[in-house]
């Protein structure tokens, strides 16, 4: 179990590794720093301090994104559409109950602020 979180997890930081060219995207809900807070797999909800893990997006006013997952560092440039971030990279988030929702190979990631 925790080989497959720990597998997207990656996959999501090599998402963000592969980024492009984005806009500007100020004055956005999704600025500011995020944490892992929980995970959730087959129905099954864990928190990121039960399965040992660290993940962090810092989301900036100008269009770029820091992400740092267990460590593994990267950048990516985001832009907001049809109320979702989008990432130069792919990755599709969207802010639920004050969380941003990431989804990827069947993992769905919850950060809060």
């Amino acid at each position: 179990m925790k080989r497959v979180i720990s597998i997207v997890i990656v996959l999501t930081m090599i998402l963000i590794a592969f980024a492009g060219c984005g806009g500007k995207a100020s004055e956005s809900k999704y600025v500011g720093n995020w944490t892992l807070a929980t995970l959730m797999y087959n129905s099954q909800v864990f928190s990121a301090k039960e399965l040992n893990t660290f993940a962090s997006l810092d989301i900036k006013p100008d269009g770029t994104l820091d992400a740092n997952f267990a460590g593994d560092k990267t950048t990516d440039k985001w832009k907001e559409k049809d109320g979702k971030l989008v990432t130069d990279s792919g990755l599709i988030a969207e802010l639920k109950d004050d969380k941003i929702v990431i989804e990827v190979k069947g993992v769905t990631m919850y950060f809060t602020k």
